[in-house]
């Protein structure tokens, strides 16, 4: 340990390792044999780090069909879009809320049907008892 600072740090020699062969496995060509060494560059892969141009840089290809703006400026919003998210958020919400109702319902249904069951049940019962007499 150090004697010089007051809070003591591990080392390799207060953990008594100094003497180990053991190492902690890393991520290399060497150390995974199917890592080919060309699919990191910079310790990234290569797909992560292709597209390296900001957007407004790159070459992009020219669309098939004319674009038309107003088309585009009418339709309605993608689900990504910031309109097409509020739009979905307000969705759950009301969805949320009939299912709070439907849940009320379900109880209500499943409360019922066990009254009729176990009155059936009891009049079956009934019924066996005394025909049994």
């Amino acid at each position: 340990m150090d004697t010089k600072t007051t809070t003591p740090r591990l080392t390799t020699e207060s953990l008594g390792l100094s003497d180990s062969t053991q190492t902690t496995p890393s991520v290399s060509a060497v150390s995974t044999p199917t890592l080919e060494s060309s699919e990191f560059i910079g310790g990234f892969p290569h797909k992560l780090s292709a597209n390296l141009l900001p957007a407004l840089s790159r070459d992009f290809p020219k669309p098939t069909d004319e674009v038309n703006v107003n088309e585009a400026l009418e339709r309605q919003p993608g689900r990504w879009s910031l309109k097409g998210q509020i739009k979905a958020n307000n969705m759950r919400a009301q969805s949320a809320a009939l299912r709070l109702d439907d849940k009320e319902d379900k109880a209500r249904a499943f409360e019922q049907a066990k009254r009729e069951l176990l009155a059936y049940h009891s009049s079956a019962l009934q019924k066996h008892s005394g025909a049994s007499r």
